[in-house]
């Protein structure tokens, strides 16, 4: 499978070969204010998977083993990277509706006033793929 997508103004585009092998939705503070949203939606593929096939992003180191790739112009957040494996923020595709979440991460750092009734698991921190 193929999956495409790019940022909001058009300056960044990208391609991904593959299958996710984890899809799902963070709850944690870093995805909470980087988003300026309650939580986000990713998945996970395979790093040598990924190309950039149009402009390259800026990044921002955000923690000790990850950065996340942005456009430069709109600041749309695209990736979550380390030297293993790439998330992609799954409102960045060009067909979003085909990435099926699997569970919520981070839900101990969820807001109140979010309230889940999807059935999907839940986990207080970080979820292993494949779990």
């Amino acid at each position: 499978m193929e999956w495409l997508g790019g940022c909001l103004c058009g300056d960044l585009r990208y391609r991904v070969s593959g299958e996710p092998y984890w899809v799902g939705h963070c709850h944690c503070v870093m995805c909470q204010k980087i988003s300026g949203a309650p939580f986000t939606t990713g998945a996970m593929f395979a790093r040598d998977g990924f190309e950039w096939t149009n402009g390259k992003p800026a990044y921002y180191q955000s923690s000790e083993i990850a950065k996340r790739g942005f456009c430069p112009r709109c600041s749309s957040h695209l990736t979550w990277e380390n030297e293993k494996e790439l998330g992609i923020f799954a409102g960045s595709l060009d067909q979003p509706e085909d990435i099926k979440p699997i569970s919520h991460i981070w839900t101990s750092e969820m807001r109140s006033w979010v309230k889940l009734d999807d059935g999907l698991p839940r986990n207080q921190g970080e979820e292993e793929p494949g779990s």
